[in-house]
């Protein structure tokens, strides 16, 4: 059962639509050059072409960040799941993404940092976790999130 549950696409829809529009008039025009005899293009480079650009834009449409938390676990999803304990979570900082992803002005070395950031979200949290390990995470309520954490000490 979880507490918390958000679900962004990776590329934002404008970014995907102007991504789509643009790799499928690629590809019409590469097609209309296999048609031109004096153009000389192959058959195989728009079939491969095609291929690629369908790989792309599925990506872009089906790869999603989702983040959950239940009673113990923080579960992130993006194409495989990365959980955390909520029990190794021993402090948490909430803001822009790009100043509290680096957990500056904490003095942490040797961290490990990994960051979980969809294009257009400009707030989240960043977990600083047991082991030195800090999650960032961007987050349309990063304080809703915040709430199902434990307590600093």
């Amino acid at each position: 059962m979880a507490c918390f549950t958000e679900v962004h696409d990776v590329v934002p829809r404008t970014a995907f639509i102007a991504l789509a529009a643009t790799l499928t008039a690629t590809d019409v025009f590469m097609l209309a050059c296999t048609m031109v005899e004096s153009i000389g293009t192959e058959m195989w480079m728009f079939v491969s072409s095609t291929v690629i650009f369908a790989a792309v834009v599925s990506a872009c449409f089906f790869v999603k960040l989702k983040v959950s938390v239940d009673d113990q676990t923080i579960l992130i999803t993006l194409v495989k799941k990365y959980p955390y304990e909520l029990s190794d979570v021993i402090g948490y900082k909430i803001g822009d993404v790009d100043v509290i992803r680096n957990y500056s002005g904490w003095g942490m070395k040797g961290v490990k940092f990994k960051n979980f950031i969809s294009a257009g979200h400009e707030g989240g949290i960043s977990l600083k976790l047991r082991g030195k390990r800090v999650v960032t995470i961007s987050l349309d309520d990063p304080e809703a999130f915040a709430a199902l954490l434990p307590r600093e000490e």
